[in-house]
């Protein structure tokens, strides 16, 4: 049980990451497109 607590926990935060990781890129690209 507490396995799988750390194996979901552990998947939602290499989710999060690469929604965040996404979010920058997106957010340089619109840094460089108005620059």
């Amino acid at each position: 049980m507490s396995s799988e607590l750390t194996f979901s926990s552990r998947l939602k935060a290499s989710a999060n990451s690469k929604m965040a990781k996404t979010l920058v890129e997106k957010g340089m690209q619109n840094f460089v497109n108005k620059g």
